[in-house]
């Protein structure tokens, strides 16, 4: 049976997501807390953990002199 869309995208239902304008995707899940700050890169398929909290997530953003900060 083919997925409905509903069940396609549940996983994303309570995450925030956000991009760095170059095609990585970024995700935070917000129920139940997630295990942090996660991106995708979109060349590799690579998931990876770049802040352990969405607070930490900012403040580096914020902070860093480039878009690729958490390479």
């Amino acid at each position: 049976m083919t997925p409905t869309w509903r069940e396609l995208t549940e996983a994303f239902r309570s995450a925030l997501l956000g991009d760095n304008s170059g095609g990585d995707q970024f995700a935070f899940t917000c129920r139940p807390p997630g295990e942090g700050v996660l991106v995708w890169d979109h060349e590799t398929d690579e998931r990876t953990l770049v802040s352990p909290t969405l607070e930490s997530f900012v403040r580096s953003a914020l902070t860093s002199d480039g878009e690729d900060w958490y390479r």
